[in-house]
């Protein structure tokens, strides 16, 4: 006969756990994200004080990286991190051609959501990164979201000059320029 045993934990720790020597398959439960996932199986002997298991979600979240003109941002990463952005989590995900980068085994609750932070460490030569994280609330399985990333801004000096007559300057005035979308 073979004795199931319910473990709870928070925070990923369970504190205490007693449990008799001999080995372990492991099915996560109540799990946001990762419910019914088989973790692994684990091994008790009268040495073990500590047991470290890891799960795979099965979420798969794509972001498509735009800029304030709508364009794709065509090159770079992103990383999922810390909300401050200064704790990365997992490797970078390249960012594609059209804007788009996909990141699977994400965890998800379509009840409450998982709050996902995503920076954008690198970018192409017209956008700054990203350092400020982004939020993403995780609900669905397959989810689609859109991160926006301003044009890079330089610094020009303009110098304004009579087309008829070189040599001439006006001395006051000023100029409106208008950005448009990419043709």
């Amino acid at each position: 006969m073979q004795t199931v045993y319910t473990i709870d934990f928070t925070n990923s720790t369970a504190q205490n756990v007693q449990l008799p020597i001999g080995t372990y398959a492991v099915t996560a439960n109540n799990l946001k994200g990762y419910a019914g996932t088989t973790i692994s199986t684990f091994t008790v002997t009268p040495n073990t004080t500590q047991i470290n298991l890891q799960v795979t979600a099965d979420g798969t979240l794509n972001i498509t990286v735009k800029d304030n003109q709508n364009n794709p941002v065509t090159a770079g990463t992103l990383q999922f991190s810390n909300a401050v952005g200064n704790v990365p989590y997992g490797s970078t995900v390249n960012i594609g051609a059209t804007g788009n980068a996909t990141f699977r085994n994400v965890p998800h609750d379509a009840v409450n959501g998982i709050d996902l932070f995503v920076s954008q460490p690198t970018s192409d030569a017209s956008h700054n990164p990203i350092t400020v994280p982004q939020a993403v609330d995780m609900v669905g399985a397959t989810q689609n979201e859109t991160i926006l990333n301003d044009t890079k801004a330089i610094t020009v000096t303009l110098n304004v000059a009579d087309a008829n007559y070189p040599g001439i300057t006006p001395i006051n005035g000023s100029l409106t320029a208008e950005l448009r979308a990419a043709q």
